[in-house]
Parts: C-alpha cells; structure tokens; sequence
C-alpha cells in the first residue's frame, strides 16, 4: 500500500485526533426518531410519510436478489457486479453512508454509480478503509431493479407531494404554510401558523386516532410524518404510498385543522 493511498484516512485520523471538539445545539427534532404506536384495526389506515427509507424490496427485487449469480467480488469474480452491459457501470460501496433511496426500496442504500475509473478508485479507497465485499451480487441485482424498474415511477411521488402541499394550501381553517415553489420533488416540508402547536404535537396528533375521527371521516388514519429542523414538519412520497394514501392523508390533515380550532375556541 503506496503512501499516496493513505494520504486522505491519514489527514482525516490527524484531524480527529488533534482537531478541538466543539459542542453543538442539537435540534430536538433529530432526536425524534424510534418505532410509533401503531393503532391497530379493521377501520384504521397507515400511511407512512416519515422517510422514503422505510420502504422495502417488492416481489421483484426479492426474486432479483434470490436468483442473483455471486461469487467473491474481491478478487473480481462475482459475475452480477461485474456484469455491465445493462447500465455503464454500477457497485455496492459499503464507504458511502448517503442514501440514494428516492423511491428505492433496497436493504442497504450504499450504492455508488459513475464511470468505470471513478468506481475503481472509489473500490481502491474503500479498500484502503479497511472494506471488502464478498458476495455481494445479492446487492448489485437490487440496484439494478431500482435503477431499471423504479426510476419510471418517480413523477408518481412529485405528483402526491405537490397535491398534498396544494390541499394543505386549500385547507379550512388555514393552519400550514407550504411554498409551493420550493415543492419540486417526493419531498415536502411545511409549517404550521399556530405557535402554539409545535410540529412534534402536530405529528403526534397526525399518527393518533379517535372515535370523533372514525365518525366523520368513515374510517381511522394514521399519517405518521417527521418533526424537522427549523420548526418545520416533513414529509416524504416513495414506493408504498399511493394516490389513495395521499387523498387520505389530505383528509387527515384538514380533519385535524379543524379540531385544533374548535379546541381553541372552547379554551378562549
């Protein structure tokens, strides 16, 4: 191992080591994170807007992956990692933490795409990290599905997203704030014009049902979203929510408009 290859692992050990640590602020809304209360029952709906991360391999990317050719990437012999002739080029690279979920429903989201160079000085570096993948054929054939069979069905996500922001816009009474300029993919973030109601209290009474909800919308909904930073609430379209969930999730959300105002009166 030359000491060109251990130029960026040694300065970033160098920095960990003598660089001053300094305490930041963290927002509540990164701690809010753990498994909801689900509210179970015949009459109750879920519909997942935390993270397009909770999404999981279809029935077509299971069967993808079971029937997958492995052999030891390593020594370059894992036959579906190194087969290329549907896309320039692709590799599951453990190194990267960011993921490249969007609509794509794999087990790990740690794939890299690029030119054939960019990957195999990617591979040398994670290499050079202490990382090797053996088998890793199972992943490649997930990534390909993702790649060839999802990307078709992004629009679908940017379209629920921007429907969503326009009836939180349409609401009555107002309570959420939305630029709809700012609404140009699966992802939504809003805020609420209550001060009084924080989006952590708001996400709460989202996931939560009640029989006043079941009466007048003819069923339960759970809409389970993400407190985010700035005082904002998000939420993310992907794979398993459809057009319905979405229509449901409107429903939900102009139902709890209402009552928060109703709430206010009677406290007035």
């Amino acid at each position: 191992m030359s000491s060109k290859t251990l130029t960026i692992p040694a300065r970033l050990l160098c920095y960990c080591f003598h660089k001053p640590r300094r305490v930041f602020h963290v927002d509540p809304a990164r701690l809010y994170y753990g498994s909801p209360q689900v509210v179970t029952g015949s009459a109750v709906r879920t519909v997942d807007l935390r993270s397009d991360t909770v999404t999981k391999p279809g029935a077509a990317m299971r069967r993808a992956m079971a029937e997958a050719e492995v052999g030891d990437d390593v020594f370059g012999e894992d036959p579906t990692v190194n087969e290329n002739s549907y896309i320039k080029y692709y590799y599951p690279l453990s190194l990267l933490s960011k993921t490249y979920n969007l609509t794509d429903p794999k087990l790990l989201k740690k794939n890299l795409c690029g030119s054939k160079d960019f990957i195999q000085r990617a591979v040398r570096a994670r290499k050079a990290l202490g990382g090797g993948m053996r088998q890793s054929g199972v992943l490649a054939a997930a990534g390909k599905i993702a790649l060839s069979d999802m990307i078709g069905r992004v629009k679908e996500d940017h379209r629920n997203a921007k429907s969503f922001a326009q009836a939180l816009l349409q609401c009555d009474p107002p309570m959420y704030q939305v630029d709809l300029t700012t609404v140009e993919s699966n992802i939504l973030r809003f805020r609420l014009r209550d001060a009084h109601m924080s989006p952590a209290e708001f996400c709460e009474r989202m996931a939560g049902v009640d029989g006043e909800e079941v009466k007048a919308l003819g069923q339960g909904v759970q809409v389970l979203m993400f407190p985010h930073v700035g005082g904002t609430v998000r939420a993310v379209w992907h794979l398993g929510i459809s057009e319905e969930d979405t229509q449901l999730a409107i429903q939900k959300a102009h139902f709890v408009a209402q009552q928060h105002k109703l709430k206010s009166i009677r406290a007035a």
